[in-house]
């Protein structure tokens, strides 16, 4: 139950397949890693990260109910494969002293489970994240968990609701980024937890300035501010410009990210101009992160021309391992979670840096409104 490996190996088989002349042996190791380790979960019986967590929540929550002796309701929410990411939670949570798990079907089924079965204190019900509609029942939940967050779940309902006890998200991403415990949300965290953090400073394309709901949510939620550094009036005429383009972040001297729509991928002008951004970056940086972001629409983005070009692209990056360019590539599908990883990744440049020390870092001079100025 590794929630993505076994469709990661069939994509995977299915690019080798129709593209083999092309990859040559790109993509062997890759694949022979991802077989090696899906082989050894399923022989020693490891569960996926996620599924540990979400097994250690419930038992807690069903424990906090049983203490007080009161029925709560669980909504846990799937989008990713959420066929076969639901059934591997129920088959994780059959079993269990006083839970019960269930699919969502009505909003009715939420508000009469709790009465007919005194022996349950949790009432949990996985939800199908494309299913969601206008009367989805909110308000019912007692604890509503993310298993894989999407920007469907209507963060106004859950605030206004009275019954509300915890909201979780569940993310997997970089393992240098990752954040060990998922986030409990309780009225409004997020200003605290804004208020607590250094300010960052960092350098933006147009690309970031002219996407107001990004930069409020940097500004508002993540205490990031962009100074805008318009990379089209930098951009020479001439045969040397491509290796003349500027990321969409710069984080501080080694470190920047470059946004890139993940759909907009299945166009081959779209993969070139990415593949010629980079390659230019790795002459003035020493680490490129990329997000590849996509929109809330539930249509998959790793179909066609986007696989092909992911994958031409993953072969191409690894040529850098063999010098001190480093290309990291994360996905984010919700604005929400493209401004936390740009924060994130600041973070870790932080922590990382040899040549300011950490209470330096957010300080230093070179990203001041004059040093970014064209």
């Amino acid at each position: 139950m590794q929630s993505g490996l076994e469709a990661a190996l069939a994509y995977l088989s299915s690019t080798q397949e129709k593209h083999g002349r092309l990859l040559g042996g790109a993509l062997e190791s890759t694949r022979r890693y991802l077989f090696e380790t899906h082989f050894t979960f399923q022989h020693e019986k490891i569960l996926h990260p996620k599924l540990t967590k979400l097994l250690t929540l419930v038992s807690r929550w069903s424990k906090e109910q049983d203490l007080r002796n009161t029925t709560a309701a669980c909504a846990i929410l799937t989008y990713t494969f959420p066929e076969k990411t639901s059934r591997e939670i129920l088959e994780t949570l059959s079993g269990l002293h006083g839970i019960q798990a269930t699919l969502y079907k009505s909003a009715a089924e939420v508000n009469t489970a709790q009465e007919d079965n005194d022996e349950v204190k949790l009432d949990i019900y996985v939800v199908n994240g494309l299913a969601i509609t206008e009367d989805f029942p909110w308000g019912s939940f007692d604890f509503v968990l993310d298993y894989d967050p999407s920007g469907t779940i209507r963060r106004e309902e859950l605030t206004r609701s009275s019954k509300l006890q915890a909201h979780v998200s569940l993310t997997t991403i970089a393992k240098a980024l990752l954040d060990k415990q998922p986030i409990e949300t309780k009225g409004s965290n997020d200003s605290q937890i804004q208020g607590q953090r250094d300010q960052y400073i960092f350098i933006g394309s147009e690309k970031i300035t002219q996407n107001k709901d990004l930069l409020h949510l940097l500004e508002t939620s993540h205490n990031v501010l962009i100074y805008e550094r318009r990379n089209s009036n930098a951009k020479p005429n001439d045969s040397l410009s491509k290796m003349c383009q500027q990321p969409d972040v710069m984080i501080d001297e080694r470190t920047c990210i470059q946004l890139q729509h993940l759909p907009s991928l299945d166009d081959e002008r779209e993969y070139e101009g990415l593949r010629d951004t980079v390659l230019a970056l790795s002459l003035k940086c020493h680490k490129c992160c990329i997000i590849m972001y996509s929109s809330k629409q539930p249509d998959y983005a790793f179909t066609g021309d986007v696989l092909r070009h992911l994958s031409i692209l993953f072969a191409s990056f690894a040529h850098f391992q063999k010098s001190e360019f480093e290309v990291e590539i994360l996905y984010s599908f919700t604005i929400e979670d493209t401004a936390k990883l740009i924060r994130q990744i600041g973070d870790k440049a932080r922590a990382q840096s040899t040549v300011w020390n950490n209470m330096e870092w957010p300080k230093r001079k070179w990203l001041t409104n004059e040093a970014s100025a064209v």
